[in-house]
């Protein structure tokens, strides 16, 4: 009877032991395996869409993990299913995640809709997900000297904002460039135009002879890869190029080059995470008072040099609000935005 009890107690613990066994397994397999919670990663932006800030965030981190011993990888993708799968491995083994891209914004979001451990930064993304730290640059500020420079530089009055798509993203931009174009030039024509893509130069061209037609000599190109359809446009040699960040079109053409440093931002956003006082779903904006764009004029005349200068210190000075779309730029008032707060 003893000998009973013993093998039966025997068998009850070695019942619990394989439970036991079993549901650590069962743990394991559902958690992903995670790196330490201070590691950061960062998802590349993909060959398409790459710009000279897909290589500045990437040294800046890699240099801020040098310096603080944190954990970095650097993800690239070359197609949309090799940055999903990275976007899931990302969020799965990282505490901290960057994007500067709608694309890979949109593969972490998708990624990261189950997984609330970890911070997805995005820039421009405007997110409402509570795991995701929405960075933005008010490219209103960016583009109102676009406008100064093109105004300043054209021979016909007649300017034009040729953009990717027509969005909330992009209306800053558009909206940014007429007030400063219109700020130096009441009269000048600011036509808007868009290609509905980042890459179609053959699109582009068309629209760009409409514009040419239109007595457009000054373009601000804000449409990606999509201005090289300049080169196939009939009487191209009328028209003069801004380029914005989206893409660097390296021709005579071109009279001006938006630059967008990124790396003030992620130097912030860094620090704040490792001192663990980043929140979750916050919004951090980032303006010409922090010094995060820049315009290179080595093709520029004085004149212009001259204004953007000027502009930049009242600008600042007077940290005016500038329109951001359509409805905010019918309302804005230039003559008391000229007369009283540049004092022109």
């Amino acid at each position: 009877m003893l000998l009973c009890l013993k093998k039966m107690a025997a068998n009850k613990k070695s019942a619990l032991a394989l439970a036991l066994l079993l549901l650590i397994s069962y743990a394991s397999c559902k958690q992903p395996a995670r790196e330490p919670e201070n590691s950061i990663a960062y998802l590349s932006d993909p060959p398409w869409l790459q710009s000279s800030n897909t290589q500045a965030v990437s040294s800046v981190l890699e240099s801020l993990s040098n310096e603080n011993g944190f954990g970095y990888s650097l993800l690239k993708a070359g197609n949309e299913s090799e940055m999903a799968a990275l976007a899931k491995s990302a969020v799965e083994k990282n505490g901290l995640v960057f994007a500067t891209s709608f694309a890979t914004d949109k593969a972490l979001i998708d990624a990261a809709f189950d997984d609330m451990d970890t911070i997805i930064a995005c820039f421009g993304a405007n997110s409402e997900e509570s795991n995701v730290c929405n960075l933005s640059i008010r490219t209103e500020e960016a583009a109102f000297f676009a406008g100064i420079i093109a105004a300043v530089e054209s021979k016909t009055g007649a300017v034009a904002y040729l953009g990717a798509y027509q969005n909330t993203s992009n209306d800053p931009m558009m909206a940014g460039f007429t007030a400063g174009a219109k700020t130096v030039r009441p009269d000048i024509q600011v036509f808007h135009q868009y290609v509905f893509s980042y890459n179609s130069p053959s699109l582009a061209s068309t629209y760009i002879s409409e514009l040419i037609n239109s007595s457009v000599d000054i373009i601000f190109a804000d449409c990606g890869a999509s201005i090289i359809g300049i080169e196939g446009t009939a009487r191209s040699e009328k028209i003069r190029i801004i380029c914005s960040d989206s893409f660097r079109y390296e021709s005579e053409k071109t009279i001006a080059f938006l630059e967008i440093d990124l790396k003030p931002m992620v130097r912030d956003l860094v620090r704040m995470y490792l001192d663990k006082n980043l929140v979750r779903g916050a919004s951090y904006t980032y303006g010409l008072d922090n010094k995060v764009f820049n315009y290179d004029l080595a093709a520029a005349s004085q004149e212009t040099k001259d204004e953007v200068d000027k502009y930049k210190v009242i600008l600042f000075e007077f940290a005016t609000d500038l329109p951001r779309n359509q409805d905010e730029l019918d309302k804005f008032d230039f003559e008391y935005f000229r007369s009283v707060q540049f004092g022109i």
